[in-house]
């Protein structure tokens, strides 16, 4: 339901009261012992008393001449005019009913040249059906992404200091046609802004990937057409923007296992900023941590979600970016209910191993990263 209007919210006073007491609403799942983010939801006590106080009142509307102006309209950019939208190829047909697998769909972007974004946004074409965007870079085939690589993934045998200066060599990820995440769309998230003088860089000939989740509603067929848009960098970029995704594509979470532990680590041959951290995975997961661990081994935890929620993905921004040297690495935990006392688990009888498709599970920390332009 809509909340930008008195008339709107008044018959959910009483509803409204109960979730921020509760503290349900606004939807914010970071423990608030660990980390400071800039974009922290969660109301003010004050913030809670003002609204508990105005539904004990009876939900009086107030002065309308002093209300507010209403946010723009969700079927607007927020980010202005784009200079490029990229929409999907096609109408996307969403039956009424059912369980879908995720659909891809590549659109070329017809840069011809290196493109610098400072600002995007994700639009969806129908917010009743769609659950999730996430969109991915594809380079074209021989040619680099013009950045040096930050790092490399790591195990427990491959913290050891040798691997780093192996890989720390290697500058150029030219030529890999590996996807790189670029932006995804969940409820409650919003654009990106790379902040003055910062951009982040698409290169000339790439292919952007949607990856879409949809979830029929019971009421009727209908379709979606979600795009992307872009706002160009005019002023001169010096801070190139990155993401790095932390994985653990092995994952074999047994049947009935309620309480299953799963890993992952990335080790940086590079100096980074890290600005923002993500975590992802499926209905079984239960709880996700990012810690950062010194090349001296002091461990400072980054962020962590206790209790997850696939349906409010998160984006955590710092409210102070961290600094990281070659030889830190940033390690991600993550437990899983693959048991039958999980109510959303689509098959406890199963092996629960990577897979992309909501039935299936993931381990992914993204991890947003600013540098020096080359």
């Amino acid at each position: 339901m809509s909340l930008v209007t008195y008339k709107d919210a008044r018959p959910y006073a009483k509803a409204i009261r109960d979730e921020i007491v509760a503290r349900t609403m606004p939807p914010w799942k970071a423990d608030p012992a660990i980390g400071h983010f800039a974009n922290d939801a969660r109301l003010s006590h004050e913030e809670t008393r003002t609204l508990v106080q105005w539904v004990a009142a009876g939900a009086p509307q107030g002065d309308p001449s002093s209300a507010p102006r209403p946010p723009a309209s969700p079927s607007g950019w927020r980010i202005g005019k784009p200079d490029v939208e990229l929409a999907l190829p096609l109408a996307v047909d969403v039956p009424r009913d059912g369980v879908l697998d995720n659909q891809y769909f590549s659109v070329p972007t017809g840069f011809t040249t290196d493109r610098w974004i400072e600002k995007m946004e994700i639009r969806p074409g129908n917010r009743r059906v769609l659950h999730h965007a996430t969109v991915f870079i594809v380079p074209a085939a021989g040619t680099s992404d013009g950045s040096e690589s930050p790092g490399v993934k790591c195990t427990d045998a491959q913290w050891a200091e040798a691997v780093l200066e192996r890989e720390k060599h290697k500058v150029s990820r030219g030529g890999v046609l590996d996807r790189e995440y670029l932006f995804s769309w969940t409820p409650g998230s919003g654009p990106f802004s790379a902040g003055a003088g910062a951009a982040r860089r698409i290169p000339a000939g790439a292919t952007l990937v949607f990856e879409m989740h949809y979830a029929p509603d019971g009421k009727a067929p209908t379709t979606d057409r979600t795009a992307i848009g872009f706002v160009f960098a005019k002023a001169p970029v010096t801070e190139q923007i990155d993401t790095v995704t932390i994985t653990n594509r092995n994952l074999e979470i047994p049947p009935g296992d309620a309480n299953f532990e799963a890993k992952a680590c990335y080790l940086f041959a590079r100096a980074r900023r890290l600005l923002s951290l993500k975590p992802h995975m499926h209905l079984r997961g239960k709880d996700f941590s990012f810690t950062l661990v010194s090349r001296s081994g002091a461990r400072t935890p980054l962020l962590s979600v206790p209790t997850w929620d696939f349906d409010w993905q998160l984006t955590y921004v710092l409210g102070e970016p961290v600094e990281l040297v070659p030889g830190d690495r940033i390690e991600v935990v993550a437990h899983y209910d693959n048991s039958a006392q999980n109510r959303r688990n689509p098959d406890a009888t199963l092996t629960a191993t990577w897979d992309e498709s909501t039935t299936g599970e993931m381990l992914a920390g993204m991890l947003v990263l600013a540098s020096p332009r080359k």
